[in-house]
């Protein structure tokens, strides 16, 4: 069993999703330490009904190159989300409210 290394080894930057809440888009950065694959998904909290593919992304991420992210919300319930990014060594989860 190994420990984890810390988030900051592997994602050099993080910009958390921006506006929150929102009604149309949101935006959010990342940077890797090490190319990687990453998936992003989303999915809805409380039971809101989400028609929509959860998977925003899933591809490869180059290492020191900051990824910018839009993701067009309007089609969306109203309602809170879990934004969730998984990499190899990596996840981070956030709440995103859809107004």
């Amino acid at each position: 069993v190994g420990i984890a290394p810390a988030l900051d080894a592997i994602v050099s930057s993080y910009q958390a999703p921006f506006p929150n809440p929102t009604g149309r888009e949101l935006n959010f950065a990342l940077t890797v330490t090490q190319a990687q694959d990453v998936q992003i998904t989303c999915y809805p909290l409380h039971g809101q009904q989400n028609s929509a593919d959860p998977t925003l992304f899933e591809g490869r991420l180059e290492a020191g190159a900051e990824r910018v992210f839009n993701w067009e919300v309007s089609d969306l319930a109203k309602g809170v989300y879990l934004l969730h990014i998984v990499g190899k060594d990596f996840e981070i989860s956030e709440k995103v409210v859809v107004k």
